[in-house]
């Protein structure tokens, strides 16, 4: 019974982390049920209808910034390649990979196959695109980390009168955090390098990591003001606590590889918020969010991705008949 017990354990190993996060993601969305089943979607949206044209305005400004904040993780990670590219290619090959990894999810997948097409057109090798994506895999989960462990720490006292979780426990998780991304800068600072897998790999310089850190933080303040802004009586919540909860709420979402962390996130913003902000027009808020910080930049990415591919074929064309 045991040797039967640990086969299939030993089958399952690969899949119990997609099953985690498909039953997180279920509890997310029966939560949100709850949340949401008091909401007239005829009052979101009115709500949505009756939103300042400025709001909007802002939202989509700061959205255009938190996706040239997220270009400077492909241009740290060529500066650690020692490749260098047109600004218009990585410009198209970041935005376009960011817009379609951020709403397809799996983002080094998704938007790796995004970058293999366009740095690749560009003459770049794909192991080389592979190397990337991997400094950019690993440089995002730094930052993201590092903002997170500061929004533990920040929002920790309001975070533990909505999520029930003791104060001191994710002080402590924040303070741990803190510690061993000192660490990993300190052996960045080192020059230290390490075997992974049979293979040698040279850790970046202290700067190329701080550079991390400082384009998560970009990224992550740019596009929590771009759902801020949003809100019904912005003036009534203080921002850095709704940046922690934002940061937390993110930081679900990528851990757990859900696109755009769908359910996860809008939970925790209503659990925060639901109480001290009216319900339909902080539904209609995430809504508005999740069409012009997800969906449209989505659809300008395919946009242009479709427009290179046509100018390449008419390229090839014009070359085959000359």
């Amino acid at each position: 019974m045991s040797a039967f017990l640990n086969t299939l354990l030993l089958r399952a190993k690969p899949w119990l982390p997609a099953l985690l996060a498909l039953l997180l993601l279920g509890f997310a969305l029966l939560a949100l049920r709850e949340l949401m089943g008091e909401i007239d979607y005829r009052d979101v949206l009115a709500q949505m209808r009756n939103t300042p044209k400025q709001a909007l305005l802002l939202s989509a400004l700061f959205t255009l910034l938190s996706f040239a904040a997220l270009a400077g993780y492909d241009l740290s990670a060529l500066a650690y390649l020692r490749i260098r590219l047109p600004w218009t290619t990585v410009a198209q090959g970041s935005f376009a990979g960011y817009a379609v990894g951020n709403t397809v999810g799996m983002g080094a997948l998704s938007g790796g196959a995004v970058r293999m097409r366009v740095y690749g057109a560009a003459g770049m090798e794909p192991l080389r695109v592979a190397q990337l994506m991997g400094f950019i895999s690993a440089g995002f989960g730094l930052g993201i980390t590092f903002i997170g462990a500061i929004g533990l720490l920040w929002g920790a006292d309001r975070a533990e009168a909505v999520l029930g979780v003791p104060g001191w426990v994710m002080h402590g998780v924040g303070a741990f955090t803190l510690a061993f991304i000192s660490w990993v800068i300190w052996l960045c600072a080192c020059g230290r390098h390490f075997t992974l897998f049979g293979h040698e790999i040279t850790l970046p310089t202290m700067r190329l990591a701080m550079v991390q850190i400082a384009v998560s933080a970009l990224d992550l303040l740019f596009a929590a003001t771009a759902l801020w802004v949003l809100l019904p009586m912005t003036g009534e919540v203080s921002f850095m606590d709704f940046l922690a909860f934002y940061v937390i709420g993110v930081s679900l979402g990528v851990i757990l590889h859900i696109p755009g962390g769908v359910g996860i996130f809008e939970a925790m913003i209503l659990l925060a918020y639901g109480d001290s902000l009216p319900g339909p027009a902080l539904a209609g808020a995430l809504l508005l969010f999740r069409a012009i910080y997800y969906l449209a930049p989505l659809a300008l990415a395919v946009t242009v991705l479709l427009l290179r591919e046509v100018f390449a074929l008419a390229r090839t064309r014009r070359g085959n008949s000359g």
